[in-house]
């Protein structure tokens, strides 16, 4: 959302006000939370150039997963009101976490979201954040449209309405072929009510790939915390991370989240101006301009640790790609688990909690869901998003 919200400030002067949602986290109130996101270093500039401009962000306090976002009637009532565009990044990410969860937290909540819209008096647009591999069980092209699940979306929010674990797996057990993990199909169902629900609604909907550090924009190289891609290039980085599970030839596709973010404003534009249909689907990926494998990929952060080390290096950095699973087992077990049975000794022996060993373990649980996806590529259309760029005057390509 930073990056989103920088660019919005900074290259988009006509916008009298910015709402955004924040709930409570971990004990930190909204509007605190809105503070720590201004002390980031992307907002560094603005703040020293034009710190007006902060003042039109306000925060509402609020919860996706509830009716009406879990705002106060006072709120909601000035919010539909003067909103015409909503972009709706709010996700959970996770790999791991249980489907019910997954789905009340994606699915569910963008049918809230939906809802919200039908109630602004002067909806202009809704851009919605899925993912470009939200279809990846296909395993070979997706392209820009929506693809339909064999039961129409409600049917899986009534399942969730009535808490029913078995309907609800009846149901995904039902789609096939099979996602690996419930994010991606929680986003291809997220995709399916959108075109059930949002009849009347403008909408875009933008699917990033792997996103990574930013390109150009305000500063080169930033990325927001929690990425996987920098969890990874840190874990190389320190190498703690020094052989990996999947295939060195298969290519992966990253996109920098300035990218990203320009593509949510500019299809935002699009439809709202009916230069674009509703709803516009944009693969927003690189792999049709460059051919990134997952070995160059790797030996690339190898080479910036080696050149650029980093704070606190657990040992020399090494990477190693394995693609039969007995000899990444067997790397593994001579790589990652006999050093951190020695240092954990070494930390017990001292009086300190012991941490590697389960570190590894908490790694391998992660690789796991990664797997699928260092092992298949896709081909994703881009026509759409291409075009996006193509409407675009030059003075606003440049910005």
């Amino acid at each position: 959302m930073g990056i989103l919200l920088e660019t919005l400030l900074r290259c988009c002067p006509g916008i009298r006000a910015i709402y955004i949602l924040l709930r409570e986290k971990r004990g930190v109130q909204p509007e605190c939370r809105k503070e720590q996101i201004f002390k980031k270093q992307i907002f560094k500039k603005l703040k020293e150039k034009q710190a007006d401009v902060l003042n039109k962000v306000h925060v509402i306090p609020g919860d996706v997963t509830q009716p009406r976002m879990g705002m106060s009637q006072e709120d909601f009532l000035k919010v539909i009101r003067e909103v015409t565009v909503v972009f709706h990044v709010a996700a959970s990410i996770s790999f791991i976490k249980p489907l019910k969860f997954m789905l009340n937290h994606n699915a569910k909540a963008l049918d809230y979201v939906v809802d919200f819209c039908k109630e602004l008096k002067k909806i202009d647009v809704l851009v919605y954040t899925s993912t470009a591999y939200s279809n990846c069980n296909r395993k070979k092209e997706v392209e820009e449209q929506i693809y339909r699940l064999p039961f129409p979306a409600q049917r899986f929010l009534d399942e969730l309405n009535k808490d029913n674990d078995d309907g609800l797996k009846y149901l995904v057990s039902q789609c096939l072929p099979k996602w690996p993990n419930h994010y991606t199909f929680s986003k291809c169902l997220s995709e399916n009510i959108i075109l059930d629900k949002a009849a009347g609604i403008p909408v875009a909907i933008v699917r990033p790939s792997i996103i990574t550090s930013c390109w150009k924009g305000i500063q080169p190289g930033y990325i927001e915390e929690g990425s996987g891609m920098v969890d990874l290039a840190l874990a190389i980085g320190k190498g703690f991370v020094r052989v990996l599970h999947g295939n060195p030839d298969v290519k992966i596709d990253i996109i920098p989240v300035d990218v990203v973010a320009n593509a949510h404003i500019a299809a935002a534009w699009s439809v709202a101006s009916g230069r674009s249909t509703s709803p516009l689907v944009v693969n927003c990926t690189s792999g049709d301009v460059t051919e990134t494998t997952l070995q160059n990929y790797t030996h690339t952060l190898f080479d910036m640790s080696v050149k650029h080390p980093v704070p606190k290096s657990f040992q020399k950095q090494s990477v190693t790609i394995q693609k039969n699973l007995l000899l990444y087992w067997l790397f593994s077990l001579f790589e990652h688990y006999a050093p951190a049975v020695v240092i954990d000794a070494l930390l017990t022996i001292s009086g300190r909690k012991p941490k590697l060993f389960n570190l590894y373990r908490f790694y391998e649980r992660a690789m796991d869901s990664l797997g699928y996806f260092l092992t298949y590529d896709w081909k994703f259309h881009t026509e759409n998003f291409k075009n996006l760029e193509e409407q675009l005057s030059l003075e606003d390509k440049e910005v």
